[in-house]
């Protein structure tokens, strides 16, 4: 089945009716009459471990409630919530393991025949929006041989390594408003792919910088994404700008990157000088996505030089149009950074349910009961493949 140009959504989805606007919404909107957001972490692998209740209070903020009423569509539309990886910064998978998972992912793409396949699959890009397209046709199978090993973290994390391997996930799936002529190529199977693996390499990566980072330090997100092409999502409005910062603390919940490539101070933390401008940018579309910040608070000199790295970017720190740091939704209530230490960190891998509290409508409880570990995950996501 080739790449479809298809929007799997309700016909009465607010956020895709052409009469949306974010100014309307806006003026109109009501307080948020504490809303609070409970997570059930829980142990993929071992039903003996107690789930832990997350709780959170978003912010009194119209943008925020705006942020909420997409989290909601998500949960009432049965959006496929991605768990791949939901706890970032560990991993219940060992160094081995993880690099042989992404390994393996590089090895089932890299042994398609692109090039040859374009011909018999030309139909499905003739079909498609062309205009959304880039380089096509392929002259060259991708370059995507660098493998990972062992022995490339024998010293620590190795950022130069990982984001060449990184980085060939948006040079195989394109920027956010285009499509890469390989997508359009692949079957099914590829381009599942092909969007693993920037939750694999994410995994390892962040996995690897938590191991290395000073004793006091501690650095772990809960990140919950949906399966979203950025395309088939509205615009961020300009409302947003004034809740970014890169000041970031212990229990902060923070707007989500639905796009692909990384945001400034992404690109920053990770020293990534591999990766084309074009991958480099903030946060364009309004997801229900979100990171939940389980780390240490932010250090000050290191916000000091992020800023100084952007001014040698020729970007203003200041400029609030830039969107450089993460949007503040709300805040975890109910633990603490040692509480997250002892208690929950290395004991949860997974999300299996989710409840919105709403003073007005009540409870509403959502279930997800699979794991990344089943048999059955990979079918399971082919089915949400195009959403």
């Amino acid at each position: 089945m080739g790449f479809k140009e298809t929007k799997t959504r309700d016909a009465d989805d607010y956020f895709f009716d052409e009469s949306y606007s974010a100014d309307s919404f806006l003026m109109s909107a009501k307080p948020m009459l504490n809303k609070i957001i409970v997570i059930r972490l829980c142990n993929s692998r071992d039903s003996s471990v107690e789930p832990f209740d997350m709780k959170i209070q978003l912010d009194d903020n119209p943008a925020v409630d705006l942020w909420y009423q997409r989290f909601k569509y998500e949960l009432k539309s049965e959006a496929f919530f991605r768990k791949e990886h939901v706890f970032m910064g560990e991993s219940t998978l060992t160094t081995e393991e993880m690099i042989g998972r992404v390994n393996t992912t590089l090895d089932h793409i890299s042994k398609f025949d692109f090039v040859a396949e374009q011909w018999s699959r030309w139909h499905d890009f003739v079909a498609a929006d062309q205009t959304n397209v880039i380089d096509h046709p392929i002259s060259e199978n991708p370059d995507i041989s660098v493998r990972l090993t062992m022995e490339d973290f024998a010293g620590g994390n190795d950022n130069k390594k990982m984001n060449i391997v990184h980085n060939y996930f948006p040079l195989l799936s394109g920027p956010a408003l285009k499509t890469a002529a390989y997508m359009y190529i692949a079957t099914d199977s590829i381009k599942a792919s092909i969007m693993r693996l920037n939750l694999e390499v994410h995994e390892l990566h962040t996995t690897l910088q938590n191991d290395s980072d000073a004793p006091e330090d501690f650095n772990m997100h809960l990140n919950i994404s949906w399966q979203r092409a950025p395309k088939h999502l509205p615009s961020l409005p300009d409302c947003f700008n004034e809740l970014f910062t890169p000041y970031n603390k212990f229990g902060d919940v923070l707007l989500g990157f639905p796009q692909v490539g990384k945001t400034h101070i992404e690109a920053y933390a990770e020293e990534d000088e591999e990766l084309e401008d074009e991958h480099i940018e903030p946060i364009k579309f309004l997801a229900g996505d979100m990171l939940i910040r389980l780390s240490t608070d932010m250090d000050d000199n290191w916000v000091d030089g992020f800023h100084a790295w952007l001014v040698e970017q020729g970007l203003d720190p200041n400029d609030p149009a830039g969107r450089y740091g993460f949007a503040k939704l709300g805040r975890v209530v109910d633990c603490d950074l040692e509480y997250v230490r002892n208690s929950i960190s290395g004991k949860y891998d997974d999300i299996d349910k989710i409840t919105i509290t709403d003073p007005l409508a009540g409870d509403e409880e959502y279930h997800y009961p699979y794991s990344r570990f089943d048999d059955n995950y990979k079918e399971k996501f082919l089915e949400y493949l195009n959403d």
